[in-house]
C-alpha cells in the first residue's frame, strides 16, 4: 500500500510538472527571464495559489485574534474564580462566628433560671 501511494505521489509531481510546462510555452530549461516571471505570475495555477494563500492567512489572522480573546476571557474566568473561593472562605468563617456567638447566647440563657 505505502509503495502504492509513494508511486501515486511521484506520478502527481511528474503531471504537474508537466502541466507547467504546458502552460508555460517556450520556456526552456534553465531560463529564467523576467518574461517567464510574469507569465507564471498569469497562470490561473499561480492565481489560484496565491488566492489560498491570502486566505490561509487571513484565516491563521482570525484564529489568533480569536485564541488571544480566548485567553483574556479565561484570565479573567480564572481570576473570577480565585475571588469567588476567597469569599465563600470570608463568609464561611464570618458564619461560623456567628452560629457560635448564637449558641453562646441560647446556651447562657438556658443556664439562667426562670
Amino acid at each position: 500500500r505505502e509503495k502504492k501511494i509513494s508511486e501515486l505521489l511521484s506520478e502527481r509531481e511528474e503531471l504537474l510538472k508537466r502541466i507547467n510546462s504546458l502552460i508555460l510555452p517556450g520556456k526552456k530549461e534553465g531560463e529564467n527571464s523576467g518574461a517567464d516571471e510574469e507569465t507564471v505570475r498569469k497562470t490561473p495555477l499561480f492565481i489560484d495559489t496565491t488566492t489560498k494563500l491570502e486566505t490561509a492567512e487571513r484565516r491563521i489572522k482570525e484564529l489568533e485574534t480569536h485564541g488571544e480573546k480566548i485567553r483574556q476571557k479565561w484570565a479573567v474566568t480564572k481570576g473570577d474564580l480565585e475571588l469567588v473561593k476567597k469569599t465563600i472562605f470570608e463568609m464561611e468563617g464570618k458564619h461560623e462566628r456567628r452560629w457560635n456567638e448564637l449558641l453562646s447566647t441560647f446556651s447562657e440563657s438556658d443556664s439562667v433560671p426562670i
